[in-house]
Parts: structure tokens; C-alpha cells; sequence
């Protein structure tokens, strides 16, 4: 239902410029589809940790404007301590977040990575049609540059297609369906200090 699913993973994306350690370094691509409007939120990092996890899921929700009412994942360690079918161990930071912005975890069954075939299929759309053709490995070309990039190719094109699955454009399908119904952001972001707690 709208408003009811997203999903989120990283994916490698090479090697990009870090204007903070003036270094090139490995890139990850961090995205989060909406599952019934498969609208979706990217950023580039350079890490999985906690810090960044937590971070990106605060920015994905401002972008989107709300908060959908579960988040489906993978069973990475900056999420979970310990994976397990019936009760898997939730880190006390993500489950922190959750509780902040009230949604519901939903990590993946071990080694099933196509309960979350949404946001996979997302990650590869992302690395076969937004980075080829792009080099964010320069001083003046960086990964902040890549950032803002994406950000206008999801509103201009990857918003605007025809989705293979649906049949219909994301960006409307969210602005005029789902968005509403997303859960509302809280009216106090999470503080560095509790986002960094582990």
C-alpha cells in the first residue's frame, strides 16, 4: 500500500574524489525506493558505518517529506548484531532511530536478498543508467558534485519514466499518491550525539 514500505541498500560505486581528505576513495551508493511508488533517494558515501546509516535514512526521510511505516533491509552490521529468523538482534542505535521516527525494521531472511527486489533493482538501475558516462574523480568533479547530480537525475529522469513494473512515472505516482500518506517527520531531528551512540 502507499506510504506503507520502503527499502534500502548500498551498492559500490568505484572510486570517487573526497574534498575532505582530499583523496579519491571507494564509493557507495546508498538508495531508498518507496515500494509502491518506487520513488527513490540516493547519496554517495565513502563508509557503512552506524554514523552513516543513520544519517542517510535522516536525509532520505526529509526528502521524501514523511515516513514510511516499515523499512525493509539486508542484515548489515551497522542495522543488525545479529541476524536470525524469528528474533534477529537489531542495533541499539538503529533501533533508537526507529523508535524516533516510528517505523517498523524488517530485515531480509539471511541469504534472500530478493525480499527486497525493489531497491535491488534500484541499486542496479542507479550503477547501469545515472553512472556510466560520469567521473567524479576530480578536485573540481567530486562526490559532492555526484550528490547534487543525482539528486536532479531522480527528479528529471529516473521520476519521470515509464517503470517496468508499473507502468507508471515514480515522481507522480509519489507527489500525487504516497507522499500523503507517509507517517510524519518528528518535530526534533535525532542529535549527532545520539545518532553516533552505539
Amino acid at each position: 500500500e502507499p506510504g506503507e514500505e520502503g527499502q534500502v541498500d548500498f551498492g559500490y560505486a568505484g572510486q570517487m574524489w573526497d574534498p575532505v581528505t582530499a583523496k579519491m576513495r571507494k564509493a557507495w551508493l546508498l538508495v531508498m525506493t518507496l515500494s509502491w511508488s518506487r520513488h527513490q533517494y540516493v547519496t554517495f558515501v565513502f563508509d557503512q558505518k552506524i554514523q552513516t546509516w543513520l544519517g542517510c535514512h535522516a536525509k532520505a526521510f526529509a526528502y521524501f517529506g514523511g515516513v514510511p511505516r516499515k523499512i525493509k533491509l539486508d542484515n548489515l552490521k551497522a542495522a543488525i548484531v545479529r541476524a536470525s529468523v524469528d528474533d534477529p538482534q537489531v542495533q541499539r542505535s538503529y533501533r533508537e532511530c526507529a523508535e524516533h521516527y516510528g517505523f517498523l525494521i524488517s530485515p531480509c531472511r539471511v541469504r534472500t536478498p530478493q525480499h527486497k527486489g525493489k531497491v535491488e533493482a534500484g541499486v542496479k538501475y542507479i550503477k547501469g543508467s545515472f553512472l556510466p558516462g560520469r567521473n567524479y574523480t576530480e578536485v573540481a568533479c567530486n562526490v559532492t558534485h555526484a550528490n547534487a547530480d543525482v539528486l536532479r537525475w531522480i527528479k528529471d529522469t529516473a521520476g519521470q519514466r515509464i517503470h517496468g513494473t508499473t507502468r507508471q512515472k515514480p515522481l507522480v505516482q509519489f507527489e500525487t499518491s504516497e507522499q500523503a500518506l507517509l507517517q510524519p517527520l518528528p518535530a526534533q531531528q535525532l542529535s549527532l550525539r545520539d545518532r553516533h551512540r552505539l
